[in-house]
């Protein structure tokens, strides 16, 4: 089935094996991290999970949006992928699906690594900042740079 208003999809496929090399049961779902709009076609994609029964070790994907159509919002959305596998417990991870050579196979495809969200920050010329202060990192003990009115302080 081709998506509705021109977006690009993107099949992905997979092969299940155990250790002596029989496939094994279960299934792939997929779900976008984000409810999407294309506001140039007037379109609402919820963020509903797709689910992909192995048969034979294998499956194949409806086609899914991709991840960089830019006619979609919100920007930097993925998709999350949970593997259940007989026997096993589910692990999931998020992925990117570029548009491009399709289907793409999904041990192909580097999960996404999620950044921890900022705060507050100050610049490197100075600044102000209210509220608390937490400084993570190394090497301790931290020195306040020259030039400041508490130059060459240790930091603890």
């Amino acid at each position: 089935m081709a998506l509705p208003g021109g977006l690009a999809g993107v099949v992905v496929t997979g092969d299940f094996i155990d250790a002596a090399g029989y496939p094994m049961a279960g299934r792939i779902t997929f779900t976008p991290t984000a409810d999407l709009t294309d506001p140039g076609s007037s379109l609402t994609i919820p963020a509903v999970t797709r689910v992909y029964t192995l048969s034979r070790g294998q499956f194949t994907s409806d086609p899914l949006i991709a991840t960089d159509n830019s006619s979609v919002t919100p920007s930097g959305w993925a998709y999350t992928v949970t593997i259940s596998l007989r026997d096993l417990d589910p692990i999931s991870y998020e992925i990117l699906l570029p548009q491009g050579a399709t289907p793409v196979d999904l041990a192909s495809l580097t999960p996404v690594v999620a950044q921890p969200a900022v705060s507050a920050y100050l610049t490197l010329a100075g600044g102000t900042l209210a509220g608390t202060l937490i400084l993570d990192g190394s090497p301790y003990p931290l020195k306040i740079p020259g030039g400041s009115p508490a130059a060459g302080d240790v930091l603890t």
